[in-house]
């Protein structure tokens, strides 16, 4: 009776040995499956990679021939392209200059610099100050806008 108990308990470990290794079987297989999913991940980034280093070694190469390169400064695209860059560069280096110009002209400015030699008093005197300084620009911006409404105007 006793063998047939220690058999019992034998055959009882045993099964749970087995289950415990099913499970990780188990485990096992969903790692190997995942591992599967990230490798092929992996393969289709770097055949899209190759692909664009390959598309860029093509260009690289066209654009490094003399004759491709004429051929393109030549065409018309190409050169409308040069000349809005030119044209938008020229605008932009003028409208910097305009703005410079008003900026160092402005009222606010010399205001600022004056408040700011001064040494405030108290807190009542730093207020008014800001205040006046707010003013002063808010006075500029309306300004410009009355301006900038007549330039579109004309």
């Amino acid at each position: 009776m006793r063998a047939n108990a220690a058999t019992s308990r034998a055959n009882a470990a045993t099964s749970r040995a087995n289950a415990a290794t099913s499970r990780a079987n188990a485990a096992t297989s969903r790692a190997n499956a995942a591992t599967s999913r990230a490798n092929a991940a992996t393969s289709r980034a770097n055949t899209a990679r190759s692909s664009c280093t390959m598309l860029a070694r093509l260009l690289y190469s066209l654009l490094n021939r003399m004759q491709v390169v004429e051929k393109l400064a030549e065409s018309r695209p190409i050169r409308r392209a040069a000349q809005l860059t030119a044209y938008t560069l020229t605008k932009a280096r003028i409208l910097g200059q305009d703005t410079s110009k008003r900026v160092l002209r402005s009222q606010t400015l010399r205001q600022i610099r004056d408040e700011a030699s001064r040494v405030p008093r108290d807190v009542g005197d730093v207020t008014g100050r800001i205040r006046r300084v707010g003013d002063t620009f808010m006075s500029e911006v309306k300004e410009g806008l009355k301006q900038g409404s007549r330039a579109i105007k004309k």
